[in-house]
Order: C-alpha cells, then structure tokens, then sequence
C-alpha cells in the first residue's frame, strides 16, 4: 500500500536535504497530532469525550490501548457506554475479563444481551481467546480487560503475540481494545490515558442519567494515522 502527500510547497522548496527531511518528518508528526476522521471504520464508544479523542470511535482494522493507571478514573464507565452503544447499534461485542473486573448487575440487562463476556482462569488466556474470536466476523470489536494483570504476566508476553493479534485486527477488520494499568500494548496505533479519578461524591451529584462524561480527563499518548493493510506503518511517496 502506498499514500502519497500532499506536502506543503515552502517545505519541499528547501534546497538543504537534511533540513527539508526534518521538516518533513515535523510535519508528519504535527499531522499525527489530529484526531482520524471518522466514518465507517469507527465503532463509537458512546463516550463523548472518548470519541473526540479518537475521530469518532474505536478505529477498525487497529488496536487501540486504554490506560487507567489506577481505578475509579472512569475505565468501567467507558466500558459500560460502549456496550450500550454497540447494543443500539446491533452490533455484538466480546468482553474478555482477565482480572474479573466486569460485574454483570452493574450493566443495564437490555446492554447484556449482545455481549459475549468471557473470564479468563489466566490473563495469558485472554491472548488465545482474542486471537480466536478475532477470526471470527461475527464480532467487529473486542475488548481485552488487562487492567491489573501481574507483572509476571507481562514479562511472559512475547512481541510476536502482539504482531500476530494486530495483523489478524487488520485482516478481518475489526477494533480490537486493550485495557491496560500502564503502556503496554507495542502495537497500539491509538494510545489514551485517563488522567483523573472520579470525585466520592460524583455519583450524588450525578445520577446515572446525567452526563458524566464531563467528568472523564482524557490524554493522547500515542496516535498513528498511517497504516497499511496489515496495520503496518506503509512506505510512503512524497509528492514533488
């Protein structure tokens, strides 16, 4: 696959190589900067501010990692609104709980019935059960609930696990995401952290009606905009 730019004329102009690579390379990285556009190739999440973030939803075709770095910073009510947006959508989605964070009587039943949620004995589990359920297109997005996960764990993880979960994401074309505790994920085209726990008394002042996604503060760590057919960063012409 190859995309050609449009880069801008005052860059290609500059007569010094190096100079013009280092511009090129700033520019691209001031590209990466802006959300995706969405459309099609986005299943939203339900979460305004998580959507913003993301150009419109969780990307297909590309794993995306979620970062809580300690509870109560709003992870389970993304999780939760994201069900609920799948289920209005008639989409089905697979939960994989590998630290049994999921409790069933917190979601609303009607949310329930297009999930399939699955509770791993071992996190390693939720690697095998991923790139199962992957292949499969009944499911255009899975998530993997990571959070928590023992160190032990992460030091048995292998780089060739994470390839082969993000080439099949980017052969069957769906959004495979990731909770994590801290940046974990190699292969991760979009990276998001959230910043800040939510206050004790939010639920008092907010009922489950309101809208407390004013209360999420979202971070971006990371974000691709260039992927190939595998979810590859592609080579790339630049137009002269």
């Amino acid at each position: 696959m190859e995309m050609k730019l449009a880069i801008p004329e005052h860059i290609l102009a500059n007569e010094d190589r190096n100079t013009r690579f280092q511009e090129i390379r700033a520019w691209m990285l001031g590209r990466e900067s802006q959300p995706a556009p969405a459309g099609e190739d986005a299943i939203a999440s339900g979460c305004a501010p998580m959507d913003a973030q993301m150009g419109g939803g969780f990307a297909r075709g590309a794993v995306t990692e979620c970062v809580e770095r300690q509870a109560g910073c709003g992870g389970q009510h993304i999780i939760h609104r994201t069900l609920h947006s799948v289920r209005l959508s008639r989409k089905p989605i697979v939960l994989i709980d590998a630290c049994h964070h999921f409790d069933p009587a917190s979601a609303a039943p009607p949310d329930l019935e297009s999930l399939l949620w699955i509770r791993c004995p071992k996190a390693l589990d939720a690697f095998k059960a991923a790139d199962i359920l992957l292949r499969d297109d009944t499911f255009p997005i899975i998530m993997m609930d990571l959070r928590d996960s023992p160190d032990r764990m992460w030091v048995s993880v292998r780089n060739e696990q994470w390839i082969r979960l993000q080439r099949t994401t980017a052969q069957h074309h769906c959004a495979l995401v990731v909770w994590t505790s801290s940046a974990r994920v190699p292969c991760a085209r979009t990276r998001l952290a959230l910043t800040r726990p939510f206050s004790p008394d939010l639920w008092d002042h907010h009922p489950a009606s309101a809208p407390v996604d004013q209360q999420l503060r979202i971070e971006v760590l990371k974000r691709q905009i260039f992927a190939g057919e595998n979810g590859d960063i592609p080579s790339v012409a630049f137009a002269s």
